[in-house]
This record gives C-alpha cells, structure tokens and sequence, in this order.
C-alpha cells in the first residue's frame, strides 16, 4: 500500500531521527554492559588480590548475625575494604550471601574471596589443646581450661564423671595387675597429642577423642603383643606411663622397661620416683624421707608390684618400650643429670654410681 513516501506517517527525516534514537539506544545498551563487565571484572580482581592487613585477626559471629553487619565488622577491622560492594555482589549474583556463625581466624593477608569462603564453608577456628607425653590428668584438665573451651568446674566434672570413666575401659578393680581400687580415674587413658576442637564442644567429646586416639595407635602388633604376654591394657599403660616419667631418652625406655621387669621377677618394690611425687598431694619438688615413707597405693617405694594404675600419659615410644623391653641384668640405674643414666647388675655399683653422679657431682 502506498502512503505517498510515508511510512506508518513518518516522513524520510522521521524515520532517520527515529533510526538516530535507535542507534544511541543501542549504543547506550551496549555501553552500559561494557561499562558493567569492566566493573565486574574489576571486582572480580579486587576479590582475588591479598587483603593489605598484615596482621592475623580473630572475630566472633553470634548466631543470627546478619551478612550485612558481619561484612561491617569485618570491614572496620580491616580484613576487607568495600564491605557494602560485597554484600551487593553477593546478593545479586551469589543468590544472597549465607554466613556461619562462629569463631574465625582470618589470617594476614586473606583475599575477599578467601574470607568470603571461610564464611560461608563454616571454616571456623579450632581451639589447639596440647597433651604432653608424661602429661598427668591435672595438667590435661588446666590444658582444656587454657584453651577456653571450658571452665575448671565443666572439666573438673567430665574428668570425675564415673560412667566416662566405665565408658572408656578403666577396670573398676584391678585383678592381677595391680593390688586396690583404681583411684586415678581415666589417668593414662587418654593419649598425648595436638588436638583441636570448635567452641562449644562438651568436654566429655573433647575426652573421648583423647581416648579413641589411644586405640588409633594401638595397632595391630601392639595388641598383638600384649595378648602375647598376657597383658591387659591397663597394665600395659601402668608400666608404660612410669617409664615415660622416668625418662626422655628414646634409647633408655627399653632398658628402664627391662629393668623394672627384672625387679617385678624377684618381687622387688620397684622403687620409682615418678610414683612418689604422684602420691603427693603437697609435692615442693624435692623427694625426703617421709615421702619415701608415706603409705599410699601408688607409693611404689611402699607397695609391692605396679601401683594400681597409670600415673601419667605415656606416648607410644613407651608403650612400646613397656611391651619389649631390652633384656638385661640390671636392677638399678641412676641420673647422670644430663637426662641419661648409668645402669648397674648389683648394688654395690649403683651405690658407686650414686657416689659419682649424686654425691661428688654436686659437691664438685
């Protein structure tokens, strides 16, 4: 149909205008997206770069906290810069950003990307506990409490909780093993090693762990062994945990193990330190003769045989030294105060050793 040079009544100058408005249209479009993709990838380089804190930064999120205010905070304590423009990127192409409440520990340097992963993973702080070898049930009890995740009464309650105690094997009496009731509780029962755990972990699933440890480490030789023998775990961490506190060489644990052995043969107390400043309530650091003395069932300078049980952590070395021990004739051995000892068959040369290492040294 023919509208006389017209088309839907524009006149040629009217449609090139509308073709003129067009094209900016486009053009703005276009521009527009481009200036968006710069931004974007802007954004997207700002989100993988290294944050400029150079220090680490440890932050607590209530549950409920909002994304908004955890961006804030973190952006006040300088682990991100733009904390507004994050929470927009998230919301507009993540699908709104989802954090875990927690306790974090945002190391120097942390990109936002990085930051933005140990929240919304839930990669909060874990809580170092650290059990020594040789370490007694007092001191794993004031580790748990250093490390804030409990107080002296949540532990002091765990580690006297009698069914814990039953749950993890310690025999109520013991029966060849040792003579009397078993009165230090989950003591050598729970292995010596870093753990780390999350706030709000019960104290009782803070120990189990330290007792599932120990069975992780019994392999299948160690137990083996102590079959072998005719041992039972309990008199296996005994013996274990006096040769632990006897000494920090790894070659002496063996040939202390064999010793103690050979004097258990003959039915000769065993006589050993350690088990003494166990007994003592009121230790001041120094061994005198009412200590040596005081009748108490860990007492070893008093009983006859092991004392009822553990007196410490043993770590694996010892374990393994308690279940093969170097065989040898010696029944005594003394400090050389440099953390070894000089070991001897009879008494007369351990009086002899006594005399270099004890009485002439120091008088020298």
């Amino acid at each position: 149909m023919h509208f006389g040079g017209r088309v839907f009544g524009l006149s040629r100058e009217g449609r090139n205008k509308v073709k003129r408005i067009f094209l900016a249209f486009v053009l703005s479009i276009i521009a527009s997206l481009a200036l968006a993709m710069f931004a974007f990838t802007q954004f997207q380089t700002y989100l993988s770069q290294p944050g400029e804190k150079s220090t680490t930064t440890e932050l607590s999120f209530e549950r409920g906290s909002s994304a908004a205010s955890i961006l804030k905070k973190l952006e006040d304590e300088g682990v991100i810069t733009q904390g507004r423009l994050v929470y927009l990127y998230l919301r507009y192409f993540q699908r709104g950003p989802h954090f875990k409440a927690g306790d974090y520990l945002f190391e120097a340097h942390l990109s936002p990307n990085e930051v933005l992963e140990k929240l919304q993973t839930g990669f909060v702080r874990e809580f170092p506990i650290l059990v020594r070898e040789g370490a007694t049930l007092r001191d794993i009890g004031q580790s748990i409490v250093q490390s804030g995740l409990a107080n002296a009464d949540e532990v002091e309650i765990a580690l006297g909780d009698k069914a814990l105690i039953k749950e993890f094997g310690v025999p109520e009496r013991c029966q060849q093993d040792c003579k009397g009731s078993v009165s230090g509780g989950m003591e050598g029962y729970l292995f010596p090693d870093t753990y780390h755990f999350r706030r709000g972990t019960p104290v009782s699933d803070i120990l189990r762990k330290m007792r599932s440890r120990l069975d992780e480490v019994l392999d299948g030789a160690t137990r083996a062994r102590m079959a072998e023998l005719g041992w039972s775990l309990h008199k296996t961490l005994t013996l274990a945990s006096i040769v632990e506190k006897e000494t920090a060489s790894a070659e002496e644990r063996p040939l202390i193990a064999g010793l103690f052995l050979n004097r258990l043969k003959i039915g000769m107390k065993l006589q050993t330190d350690p088990t003494v400043i166990y007994s003592a309530s009121d230790f001041n650091g120094n061994i005198g003769k009412r200590d040596l003395q005081k009748v108490h069932p860990y007492n070893t300078y008093v009983i006859q045989g092991l004392p009822p049980g553990p007196i410490a952590a043993a770590g694996i070395a010892s374990i393994r030294a308690a279940l093969w021990p170097k065989e040898s004739r010696n029944l005594y051995f003394v400090s050389r105060n440099d953390r070894t000892h000089e070991f001897c068959e009879t008494y007369a040369c351990h009086q002899k050793a006594v005399k270099r290492w004890q009485i002439d040294y120091f008088r020298n």
